[in-house]
Order: structure tokens, then sequence, then C-alpha cells
């Protein structure tokens, strides 16, 4: 319905993932000006994040995905794609998004978990909050600028599409300030 309702600009599911990364600049910018330290700061991400995320990403690499591919298990097994897709997802260095002979027919072939998408983006979110605390500049003035530095690079596409949601954390951690 937003799709139709907008012209073809948005789609719900977009718009989900921007009130997403809002709340998240929102909370995480709080969540590190509560914290004590940089490494308390670290701890609780890392502790709130990978726990359920290697749960999620082990049950869909080696339960879910042998039993429902289509490759005999032997084949599913001595592929590249189910460890790239648990240690890549796990690392938060990058997407990784097939595993071999699941989902091969479906409207978005191979998607598994298309939402693991987002992660990596967030990590950096994380991770500039932890900058601009360390050096003393998380506050109001430096959250607006990131803001309007992602805008600027929206307008000039300038760090690809992802570069909306840089703006949307940053415009939650400038709604917290």
């Amino acid at each position: 319905p937003v799709w139709n309702l907008d012209r073809y600009q948005q789609t719900g599911g977009t718009i989900s993932v921007c009130v997403f990364f809002i709340i998240s600049g929102y909370l995480i910018t709080q969540s590190f000006e509560r914290s004590h330290s940089a490494k308390t700061f670290l701890t609780a991400r890392a502790l709130r994040l990978l726990p359920a995320l290697a749960i999620v990403l082990i049950t869909l690499a080696f339960v879910v995905g042998p039993v429902i591919s289509i490759l005999p298990a032997s084949e599913y097994f001595t592929s590249i794609q189910p460890y790239k897709f648990f240690g890549l997802n796990l690392s938060l260095l990058g997407f990784s998004d097939g595993l071999p002979g699941v989902f091969l027919n479906d409207a978005f072939p191979v998607a598994v978990n298309g939402s693991l998408w987002t992660l990596p983006i967030e990590a950096r979110c994380y991770i500039l909050v932890l900058l601009f605390g360390i050096c003393g500049v998380l506050n109001r003035f430096v959250t607006l600028g990131a803001l309007i530095v992602a805008c600027i690079g929206m307008k000039l596409w300038i760090g690809g599409p992802d570069m909306e949601f840089y703006g949307d954390f940053f415009a939650g951690a400038a709604l917290y300030h």
C-alpha cells in the first residue's frame, strides 16, 4: 500500500528499516552516554547482539539449511557457502545470504535471511558512536553534523544506498541530544 500511495518511491519495508535505524541511533547514543567506559559500551553491544546472532546463524546454516536444501548433505557441507554465511555474518564485516541448494526457486532466490544485511551497517554506526564518544565529541553538534554529512552523501550518491541508513541512525542520535 505504501508503494502505491507514494507513487513507487518507498515500500513499507524500507520505511520500517529507516525507523529501526532512527530508534537505534537514539538508543545506542544513550547507551554510550550511560556507559562508564568504551569497554563497557562494547561489551554491552557485543553481548546484546552476538550470542543471539550466532545461534540464528548456526541454526540456519547447519540445521535448517541442510534439511531443506535440494542438495545431499555431503555436497551441502563440502560447499564453502554455509561457512561463509556463518562467518561473514557473525563478523559483521559483510553480508552473505545464500546457502547451497536453499530457496533457489523462490521470489527472492537464495534469500535465507534477508534482514541480516542491515547488521554490518548497524555495527559501523556503533563504531562511529564509540569513536565520537572516545574523542569526547559525542554531542548534538557532531551528531547533527554526521546527519548533514549523510544527507549530502545521499544527494551526491556517495556511499551508495546505505548512506540513507547512516543518516537515519544519526537523526536518532541527534534526537537523543
